[in-house]
């Protein structure tokens, strides 16, 4: 059935119908020029990043891909087992996995998959600024050309390169494509209803779809419903006496008002679930929210105005707020933030496209810029919500048009020039930036010149160094981490001066054991758990020979275990796990053995931790705690991991063997 309420201000959608009032169709077809141009330009900008390395998360994530190819997992395990968000992401680990079914563990195919994902999100913001335009009182006698000009901006923008180039921010790039997607579907059957016709199923069906997909992607697909809701605001504002249809409150009401109103009622109640996430963070709950409206003006400069060498990776040095003048920046972000809110509602009904511009770039950073205990600053975060500075751009370009008394040649000949200019600047920047991507010494090489004092950076070029054996170089890197730390993080920088001591054949001397002591008393941190897994790799490898291993395990052992730690936090747990590795490792099984059952309980009894366990009750206590956990292991076969099975199998007749033996 129709709904009954309309929309005097109603207007016709935006299409390419070359029949259709308005725009001259050769005017539309120019448009649709200028789009196909700005999607050609796109790939050739990128096609020297395409074959470039491997980065970072890339590997944990991709792991299970190549597990797939070697026949130790199966789909479904790689599809359902990711764990790098609460939800899991299966969409876009089904997508790794068709890449490598394909075309197998080949990184430049599936990096042309996120380059084609990237330009089919280019198609869609083309289209929904269509439509957005087309329900934009005085937006353009040339809503199409407006529209191409729109994607082609987003799409240029040199900050995408390291969400487009970076495999595993595919995430992210799935992510946008479903929230777009849907909301041009919100737009289209929004637009049925406000004419008098059938829609709400399609939009109580459809929107919750697309939500769903995009949240499966990566977990900030869940701003597709807030982002409906200020579609619904900008662009379907009742005329006088009318009402919104009730369908359509009653989804925003249930889909948008409800899960904000309980969010907000859980972080109120349980505020401890929010803050145990600031646990070896270097900043509190109060400097990350003092920090970001600084953070967002920076990601404003660099998306409409970048400085291409500056952007990049490691922002880890970005320093946080520590109060509103610390430092002064701080107090004049805020208020400056402030004025564009109030200013975007004020202009709601004479510029809606720049209220919706607003909304949609602050709305795009609701997940990742505000309580959440993320770290502070991440480009490949701009994704979507550089959709909406590109219509803010649309916008002014519009109120500037509107105060021009005529259109002049000359202004006919400035508009083309720029047309062309900005675009060509755009597109060479993003290619040169995409050519400093295609090899990781070039990455790394600028990276290290514009952010030389990233920690971040400065440890993974430590952790390459060791892993070539080249102790000098990774002794430098490691002395400028601890300079761009300021005293923090010293146990984790003091666990990489143990992996160069491994890999150059150095013993453990007392200063650097000195220096493991008085880091005792610091959180058991992200960082420290990465330089201790670094260290038990290595150990694992036989290339820590130099070093007292059973010396390191006693010095770090009250560290770990203290009992004031959180012992389900994954640094915590993940830390004891490894040093029972380097214990087990020594043979040293008594004192693996409490450190990997910590591990189990603290991780909620990982079943792959469980395996040591194991063998460690196998090795030190014997057959009888063994044969009670293994019904537990037994519990957890059958879940697409062939090796974990095996090993479980390979248990269950080493039992058997033990049993049989007295009677043979």
């Amino acid at each position: 059935m129709p709904e009954a309420t309309t929309l005097a201000s109603d207007r016709a959608p935006c299409t390419f119908d070359s029949t259709a009032s308005g725009t001259p169709w050769r005017t539309r077809w120019l448009a649709l020029g200028v789009l196909l141009a700005a999607l050609v330009a796109t790939a050739l900008a990128y096609r020297p990043g395409l074959d470039g390395p491997l980065l970072l998360d890339d590997f944990d994530n991709l792991a299970p891909v190549a597990q797939y190819l070697e026949g130790r997992l199966e789909a479904h395990r790689v599809v359902f087992g990711n764990q790098s968000g609460p939800l899991g992401r299966p969409v876009a680990m089904a997508s790794f996995l068709l890449d490598a079914v394909w075309f197998g563990n080949d990184s430049t195919a599936a990096k042309r998959t996120n380059l084609l994902i990237h330009l089919a999100c280019g198609w869609l913001v083309f289209l929904l600024a269509l439509r957005v335009l087309g329900r934009t009182p005085r937006a353009t006698s040339n809503p199409q050309l407006l529209a191409a000009l729109i994607a082609g901006l987003w799409l240029l923008m040199p900050i995408h390169v390291s969400s487009v180039l970076y495999l595993v921010q595919r995430m992210a790039l799935l992510s946008a494509f479903f929230v777009l997607a849907g909301l041009l579907w919100y737009v289209v059957f929004r637009e049925r209803i406000a004419q008098g016709r059938s829609g709400s199923l399609a939009l109580w069906l459809g929107l919750p779809a697309f939500a769903a997909l995009a949240a499966l992607s990566k977990e900030n697909g869940v701003l597709l419903l807030p982002l409906a809701s200020l579609i619904e605001w900008c662009c379907f504002r009742p005329g006088a006496g009318e009402r919104r249809p009730r369908s359509v409150l009653a989804l925003h009401g249930l889909f948008v008002g409800i899960p904000t109103l309980v969010g907000l009622a859980v972080l109120t109640l349980r505020p401890e679930w929010l803050l145990a996430g600031y646990e070896g963070r270097h900043f509190t709950l109060g400097e990350r929210l003092l920090t970001q409206p600084r953070v967002l003006w920076d990601y404003v400069r660099n998306v409409l105005l970048p400085h291409v060498p500056s952007l990049g990776l490691f922002h880890d040095a970005y320093p946080p707020s520590t109060g509103l003048l610390s430092p002064k920046s701080t107090l004049v972000a805020i208020a400056a933030w402030l004025a564009v809110i109030v200013a975007a509602i004020m202009l709601r009904a004479r510029r809606p496209l720049f209220t919706f511009g607003v909304g949609f770039f602050l709305i795009g950073h609701a997940v990742e810029s505000t309580v959440l205990p993320l770290e502070i600053y991440f480009e490949h975060r701009n994704y979507l919500p550089a959709v909406g500075l590109s219509f803010c751009v649309a916008a002014v370009i519009l109120a500037i048009a509107e105060r021009l008394p005529r259109t002049t040649r000359a202004f006919r000949v400035v508009g083309l020039v720029l047309s062309i200019a900005v675009p060509t600047v755009l597109g060479l920047a993003t290619f040169g930036r995409a050519q400093v991507w295609s090899s990781e010494t070039s990455l790394y090489l600028q990276e290290l010149h514009f952010n030389g004092d990233s920690p971040r950076l400065r440890s993974m070029l430590a952790s390459h160094a060791i892993q070539a054996g080249a102790f000098d170089e990774a002794i430098h890197h490691i002395e400028a981490a601890e300079v761009g730390y300021r005293g923090r993080h010293r146990m984790a920088t003091a666990l990489w001066m143990v992996a160069a001591h491994c890999t150059g054949d150095h013993p453990l001397d007392a200063a650097l054991a000195g220096r493991l002591a008085d880091a005792a008393t610091e959180p058991v941190d992200f960082l420290a758990m990465i330089g201790l897994g670094l260290v038990q790799q290595l150990a694992a490898d036989g290339r820590c020979t130099t070093v007292d291993l059973a010396g390191l395990a006693d010095l770090l052992e009250p560290w770990a275990m203290r009992e004031t730690l959180t012992a389900s936090r994954q640094p915590v747990w993940q830390s004891r796990l490894q040093l029972a590795r380097i214990n087990a490792g020594i043979e040293r099984f008594d004192r693996a053995l409490p450190l990997a059952q910590s591990a189990f309980e603290g991780s909620g009894r990982n079943p792959y931790i469980g395996l040591l366990l194991f063998q460690l009750h196998m090795s030190h206590d014997g057959r009888e705690a063994a044969a009670t956990l293994l019904p537990e292991l037994e519990a957890a076969t059958g879940r697409g991991d062939r090796t974990y099975d095996a090993a479980v199998e390979g248990f269950r007749r080493a039992l058997a063997g033990d049993t049989d033996r007295p009677s043979e």
